[in-house]
């Protein structure tokens, strides 16, 4: 039995901001792309966007996960930009519906309808900790309008401290939903308070009763980060996220963008280091995308999913 016959294989979204500045040279207030629900174009801009990120994972036997563009769509960033909570829960649930739309229109392939959250704070700068109570209660508000419009899951991106995702994980279990929980990582593998990824996996899992689906992992360098991590936990992450902006001096350490070629055989091999790997996406957070990205990264990212060679 192949890896891919034990368990689906999804691309996940490759980055609306970043395909954004990458097609536009348009840089989102906030890194915020849920204005596009409303925004004149954007809806067709959004379904071009999905179309061909799903068509593209289609010709090499994998399926897609359809997220929706609203990783700031919760209430504080929303406040910033001007956005009411009725709004918000408008253009959530919208955003739900345009995917599955998007996914309908792919009836051939494994697609799930997944609900984007982010951190409440700058997904590299935790300014204010919450309590897990307090991340339910914040983020379920939002999870809520997912289930409302009949998503599959939730994904929460980018969580930099373990009470928030102890938080959002809960608020999605009552709810109903599976969650995947991603956390953003140096290239060390640690959290901005220095805490190794494999304690906050365990942290969580502790707390919540193993109630997340799943975890990920947003670095620039994914081989040692996954590599790093104990046998036992390895089976617990499952999603990979490339990113590509440079940390900056805010707890994590500096790392350098990494060149599209050393990118791809990273993720070449990181299948060799876990198996577990069941969706890989990215970049994100991609503050000067280089311009061979566009073309190497699928290529890389369906290669880390063992099912196809790379493509040239």
């Amino acid at each position: 039995m192949t890896r891919a016959d034990r368990e689906t294989r999804y691309i996940a979204d490759q980055g609306i901001e970043a395909a954004l500045l990458a097609a536009e040279g348009d840089v989102r207030p906030c890194a915020a792309a849920f204005p596009l629900i409303e925004e004149p174009g954007g809806v067709a801009w959004l379904k071009a966007h999905y179309r061909s990120q799903a068509s593209a994972a289609a010709r090499h036997g994998l399926g897609f996960l359809f997220e929706t563009p609203t990783w700031r769509a919760s209430s504080d960033w929303g406040e910033a930009l001007g956005y009411t909570e009725a709004d918000l829960h408008r253009i959530n649930v919208a955003a739900v519906e345009l995917c599955r739309e998007m996914a309908a229109q792919h009836p051939h392939m494994a697609s799930k309808v997944v609900g984007q959250v982010g951190p409440r704070n700058c997904s590299y700068v935790p300014a204010e900790r919450m309590s897990a109570d307090e991340a339910a209660i914040y983020h379920r508000t939002q999870i809520r309008a997912f289930r409302e419009a009949g998503a599959d899951a939730v994904a929460a991106l980018g969580i930099n401290d373990v009470d928030e995702a102890v938080g959002v994980v809960i608020a999605a279990r009552c709810s109903g939903l599976p969650c995947t929980v991603t956390f953003s990582v140096d290239a060390r593998g640690r959290l901005p308070s220095g805490l190794p990824l494999a304690a906050a996996i365990a942290e969580v899992d502790e707390r919540t009763r193993d109630a997340a689906a799943h975890f990920g992992v947003i670095c620039a360098k994914p081989l040692p980060v996954l590599g790093s991590l104990p046998r036992d936990l390895m089976g617990r992450v499952k999603s990979l996220r490339l990113n590509h902006n440079p940390f900056g001096s805010n707890g994590y350490e500096i790392a350098q963008p990494p060149h599209a070629s050393s990118l791809a055989a990273d993720l070449s091999a990181v299948a060799f280091v876990s198996s577990a790997i069941t969706d890989c996406g990215g970049p994100c957070g991609c503050a000067a995308l280089p311009q061979s990205w566009p073309s190497r990264l699928p290529s890389a990212l369906i290669d880390c999913l063992n099912v196809a060679p790379v493509l040239h």
